[in-house]
């Protein structure tokens, strides 16, 4: 073989091998960019997880003070911080609020009538039963002789019925 030819033959095996390396770092490179943006993709995916994890234990937890009543709106939450700030000043200056001392008793209510009976209505009602009463005790007997007589004597005082 000539020395040209295998000089020839030198390059190109050379410059095959150079292309096949060039090749294989360049097959290598993409392997390694896909690794990179597959690991991006999980680790943004696991961000994105807790993310809604977290957004989720929120809701949860706004859920739970709107059922408790302890969900304030901002505008509650000025009115009860301006409030507070007025209890603190007036305990300041000395004032005595009832519902913080510890030995406060609550007073009880009282359940009475406003207006008290008249009296003599009341006597009135003791007179109607007991005339109600004497009525009932003359009733017809079956057994008696002269049921005429129970019958007269029931409506002897008509004024006394009508009452």
């Amino acid at each position: 073989m000539p020395p040209a030819l295998a000089a020839l033959q030198k390059q190109q095996e050379a410059l095959r091998r150079q292309q096949e390396e060039q090749a294989r770092l360049d097959a290598e490179e993409q392997r390694r960019q896909e690794e990179e943006a597959r690991l991006e993709a999980e680790a943004e995916a696991k961000r994105e997880q807790a993310r809604a994890v977290k957004k989720q234990k929120e809701k949860e937890k706004k859920e739970q003070l709107k059922k408790e009543g302890k969900l304030l709106t901002k505008a509650q939450k000025e009115a009860k911080e301006r409030s507070e700030l007025r209890m603190e000043q007036m305990l300041a200056a000395g004032g005595k609020v009832a519902g913080l001392e510890e030995g406060a008793e609550k007073k009880r209510p009282v359940y009475d009538r406003k207006r008290k009976p008249k009296k003599g209505t009341e006597e009135q009602k003791q007179d109607e039963q007991s005339e109600s009463a004497s009525q009932l005790s003359f009733t017809f007997s079956p057994f008696s002789t002269t049921a005429s007589e129970s019958f007269e004597s029931s409506d002897s005082d008509p004024a006394a019925s009508r009452s």
